[in-house]
């Protein structure tokens, strides 16, 4: 899939579909997701080959989108909301709804320090100025 942007699309039955924009034609590549759990984010690591599809049932999968094969998966002991590779595509994050973040090796699989957790929890901004 050399050259053009990609972009992933992630369907409820844990089907993902690559799609590969060219100069002049528009490509797609479908996945589906081993067993039979809900996609939950994507990612494409910075080499544009390799994507990271991470589900509810705590497992990240990943593939090499040229060849279509998996080629690896990696066990989280919770149910991942959020996927993501470094800059550098040597270290893979996942993260949960309690906001734990795990980082692991990219080339072994193998978990990276410790799970880091979240110290404050996110809340959406509200106003006290009766909205004025």
């Amino acid at each position: 899939m050399g050259g053009g942007k990609l972009s992933a699309g992630v369907f409820e039955s844990g089907v993902v579909v690559v799609y590969h924009f060219g100069r002049s034609a528009v490509s797609a590549e479908r996945f589906t997701i081993s067993g039979q759990a809900q996609v939950a984010h994507v990612a494409f690591a910075p080499d544009g080959v390799t994507l990271a599809a991470a589900d509810n049932d705590g497992s990240v999968y990943l593939y090499d989108t040229a060849s279509g094969r998996q080629t690896g998966t990696v066990a989280v002991a919770k149910p991942v909301d959020v996927v993501a590779f470094n800059p550098i595509g040597t270290l893979l994050a996942t993260g949960d709804s309690s906001g734990s973040v795990r980082l692991w090796d990219a080339r072994t699989l193998a978990p990276v320090g410790e799970t880091m957790e979240a110290r404050v929890r996110a809340e959406w901004p509200h106003s006290d100025h009766g909205g004025r």
